[in-house]
């Protein structure tokens, strides 16, 4: 949402757009796309940092309430971020390319914790953020290329922004509505699944002794058996009247 108000004021202060007539420095435009797209690049990341971890939405809204506010003072009041587009040499400055190639790379690194951390997400989740990342990246290249800010470099940066927007609204924002356990209930459902398997396995290795357990229990009586008759084999042999005889004694040895 902060992301997407600093994209609409990146807009509306285009020359010719004719809602903000007194500005028509394009650093102005410019300025606002390099503050949105450090916010996209840093909100990408912060996720799968703290994807363990649960955060209250309060504190998440009030911290971007703080920091866009405070992009808009810095562009607008105090005029104290970077100059982004020199019109006297209508050129990007050093600090609009080197931001572009600083957010290229935490998207890169954003990709690397994206792959690691792939079975948090289903597969279809997974393809779109990946696709809406590198789609970012390509974004950003193009936007070190024009010089115009109405030239075909320029233009072709636009659109790839908007095919990377619409992969990041086909994994979150139309999964959430169309399959929202996809994304509620994806880590309850694995951990149902681990339980589910372990519980199987469990069973096995139950079944597995309750049958030792019977083996067991049959060897004992076995042998209690063999003892009792042992027992009365010798009780017999001590008895005086009995006599005893090789097949006998050969019986008890045994």
């Amino acid at each position: 949402m902060f992301v997407a108000v600093l994209s609409l004021f990146h807009a509306l202060t285009y020359k010719g757009m004719g809602v903000f007539p007194n500005l028509t420095d394009p650093n102005w435009a410019t300025q606002l796309w390099i503050a949105a797209r450090y916010l996209l690049s840093i909100s990408l990341l912060l996720p799968l940092l703290f994807i363990k971890r649960d955060v209250k939405p309060s504190i998440i809204i009030a911290g971007y309430s703080m920091v866009t506010a405070l992009l808009f003072l810095s562009i607008f009041v105090w005029q104290n971020f970077p100059l982004a587009y020199n019109l006297s040499t209508e050129s990007l400055t050093d600090f609009k390319v080197i931001s572009e190639f600083v957010i290229s790379l935490i998207i890169v690194l954003t990709i690397g914790l994206l792959i690691k951390k792939r079975t948090e997400f289903s597969k279809d989740i997974y393809r779109m953020l990946l696709a809406a990342m590198v789609l970012g990246i390509a974004t950003d290249m193009a936007f070190t290329l024009y010089t115009d800010v109405y030239g075909i470099a320029n233009m072709v940066g636009h659109l790839l922004n908007v095919l990377s927007f619409y992969f990041i609204y086909r994994a979150l924002i139309e999964t959430s509505l169309t399959r929202p356990f996809e994304l509620l209930f994806r880590n309850l459902k694995r951990s149902e699944t681990k339980l589910a398997n372990r519980a199987s396995e469990l069973i096995i290795v139950n079944k597995k002794l309750e049958e030792e357990i019977s083996q067991r229990e049959a060897i004992q009586k076995a042998l209690e058996e063999s003892e009792e008759r042992l027992q009365l084999k010798l009780d017999s042999v001590l008895s005086p009247e009995v006599e005893l005889v090789e097949q006998e004694l050969a019986n008890i040895i045994d």
